[in-house]
């Protein structure tokens, strides 16, 4: 008669095996679910001071437009406008995605 061999150490277990594997992914999950609130808290922080200050570039150059004597001035403001808004976007953009890949790369750290 063929005896049957029994383990008694969970690590031989597979269900001591899966259930190991659950608390550690559950961890995970709510490490990221954490990390993600913060990160879309710096992310939203980023875009209100941007925000803000794209408000007030606006109204100065609304000011100055109303200060224009002539059509040369108008073009000048409208030209360094664009330009300054351009550029602004550009920086902010660049922020963002460099924030973004920050982001990404401390959970891929975490999650290895």
């Amino acid at each position: 008669m063929a005896t049957q061999e029994t383990h008694d150490s969970d690590t031989d277990s597979p269900i001591a095996a899966l259930t190991g594997a659950q608390a550690e992914g559950l961890g995970l999950m709510a490490w990221l679910g954490t990390a993600t609130l913060q990160n879309m808290r710096i992310l939203g922080a980023e875009m209100a001071n941007f925000t803000a200050d794209r408000m007030g570039k606006d109204l100065r150059a609304q000011q100055a437009l109303w200060n224009c004597r002539n059509p040369e001035d108008v073009v000048a403001v409208q030209a360094g406008y664009v330009e300054e808004t351009l550029s602004d976007y550009a920086d902010a953009a660049g922020r963002l995605a460099e924030m973004g890949g920050d982001m990404f790369d401390k959970a891929l750290e975490r999650a290895r």
